[in-house]
């Protein structure tokens, strides 16, 4: 997610948007830490000029129960 603006930036990915159904897992690649599972949407703050970096990836647990 990059931010390009001047100022600290709250952004919004929505699955839908790419191409994706049912709750994903998010992980921040560069702190190593996992973020939860959310069902149709990430949220996150990006400093002013910066980036954070994602893998989405599904929620196999949810798909099994």
């Amino acid at each position: 997610l990059f931010n390009l603006s001047r100022q600290e930036q709250q952004l919004t990915v929505e699955w839908g948007k790419l191409g994706l159904r049912g709750a994903q897992r998010v992980r921040d690649l560069w702190r190593q830490k996992d973020l939860g599972v959310s069902a149709e949407r990430f949220s996150t703050t990006v400093p002013r000029h910066g980036v954070v970096l994602i893998r989405v990836s599904p929620d196999l647990a949810k798909k099994k129960s």
